[in-house]
């Protein structure tokens, strides 16, 4: 067996949500997504994801549970990887890994920003 697979989301459908035990990475092939968070009877914005760019990453590199909530924002198309797996594919194909990276130093900068500005 594949030790990832294609998944399909229409728009408005949850893929991830927040304090469940985290069992995929996602790698966007096409759609946007966002991250959110529900403070009260609201809704927070933390971020959209793009194509090309990986979500519930998270859950891989700390192992801890989902920290957000994550919803299509469009119709996508994502390669769905099952955490334990995601060792041996990403070191079968760069590119993937390549994105990985891409995606982490986007929200690292990103959090930083944040960071630094809500200091003033």
């Amino acid at each position: 067996s594949s030790s990832y697979r294609l998944r399909f989301l229409g728009s408005d459908e949850i893929l991830i949500r927040e304090g469940e035990k985290g069992d995929y990475v996602y790698l966007v092939k096409s759609g946007k997504l966002k991250a959110f968070k529900i403070e009260g009877d609201k809704e927070v914005e933390l971020g959209q994801i793009q194509p090309g760019e990986f979500v519930g990453e998270m859950a891989y590199i700390n192992g801890e549970a989902r920290s957000a909530n994550v919803s299509s924002l469009t119709p996508c198309e994502l390669i769905e990887m099952p955490i334990g797996n995601l060792d041996s594919v990403l070191f079968s194909k760069p590119a993937w890994a390549k994105a990985l990276m891409k995606t982490l130093s986007k929200r690292l900068k990103k959090s930083n920003e944040e960071k630094f500005s809500s200091e003033d």
